[in-house]
């Protein structure tokens, strides 16, 4: 997160981080006669989320995940109106794919209310996790390696009555019996598992 002084809201987010795949790819590609090559090691500045009609809108709340494919992932709050926490937000992402060094457009990811995406609606504090599978790990049905976005959405309810003891995600819609299932057996095999997260069990470290 960078500031300029030229522009003094200015909101940038700087990707200084190269994967293991970009430097492979760039170091092995042979040069053509009379073209400039690239220096993977050079030093880069790139504002990715930039804020320039502050305050009737800005970029806030920037995060950066290395995808298992070695792409990176920026997310931030795309603040629409103005940059007040309680307001029209949308949570957007941009990604730079493994060994290239160009950044693709803005996308929107979370915005709306359910069934009117376009409503107006606060979405953002966007929280992005890797899940991998570690060593010594209980087993579960999850694959290796998804992207998982935790955010927030501000309407005034209180959904969470008790305690947090498992904490699995799915790609779906879970049917009740699924839901009563999970609830009295803390069974998997059921379809559909993104990331789960034994919060009681201790994994031993890697050796």
């Amino acid at each position: 997160m960078t500031t300029h002084r030229s522009t003094r809201f200015r909101a940038a987010l700087v990707a200084a981080v190269v994967s293991a795949t970009a430097l492979t790819s760039l170091q092995s590609a042979p040069a053509s006669s009379g073209a400039a090559t690239v220096d993977p090691f050079e030093d880069r500045t790139t504002v990715l989320f930039s804020s320039p009609n502050v305050p009737s809108g800005c970029y806030r709340i920037p995060a950066i995940v290395q995808a298992a494919d070695g792409s990176l992932l920026a997310f931030a709050e795309r603040r629409m109106h103005t940059c007040a926490d309680k307001s029209h937000i949308r949570t957007v992402v941009r990604r730079l794919p493994p060994g290239t060094t160009e950044w693709l457009p803005e996308q929107t990811v979370v915005r709306g209310e359910a069934g009117d995406p376009q409503a107006p609606a606060t979405r953002g504090n966007p929280g992005p996790a890797v899940y991998r599978r570690l060593p010594g790990a209980p087993p579960t049905d999850a694959p290796d390696g998804p992207i998982v976005l935790l955010g927030t959405q501000l309407d005034g309810a209180d959904r969470l009555h008790g305690a947090l003891d498992e904490f699995r995600v799915y790609d779906r819609a879970l049917t009740g019996a699924e839901l009563t299932r999970l609830r009295t057996r803390n069974a998997n095999g059921i379809p559909g598992l993104t990331a789960h997260l034994p919060m009681n069990a201790v994994v031993p470290p890697a050796t």
